[in-house]
């Protein structure tokens, strides 16, 4: 798993940027992230990803383990769709380990 600090590094790297900054990028990047969820808009990075809010409706769920059904409450989801190129990628390496 790679972790903020690897992240960094890496950015760092390619950049030759100081992580001190880059770091404070990213922290500012986590709060418009969570600023856009909050005011249930739609963030769109070309190619990477699509991070939006969805709501789900009220339904009856099933515990199979309870043997119950429960009624779950409308509430708000947030959905992330893989973009063109992260699709791609992992299509490629799925391809590739077949091989």
């Amino acid at each position: 798993m790679v972790n903020q600090r690897d992240i960094v590094n890496r950015i760092a790297d390619k950049t030759g940027l100081y992580k001190k900054d880059i770091k404070e990028m990213l922290l500012a990047f986590k709060e418009v992230m969570v600023d856009i969820i909050k005011e249930d808009e739609t963030m769109f990075l070309k190619e990477i990803f699509t991070l939006k809010t969805i709501t789900k409706k009220a339904r009856n769920r099933y515990i199979a383990p309870y043997g119950k059904t429960i009624m779950e409450k409308e509430h708000k989801i947030v959905k992330i769709i893989p973009g063109i190129r992260l699709t791609e990628i992992v299509k490629n390496n799925i391809e590739t380990e077949e091989d």
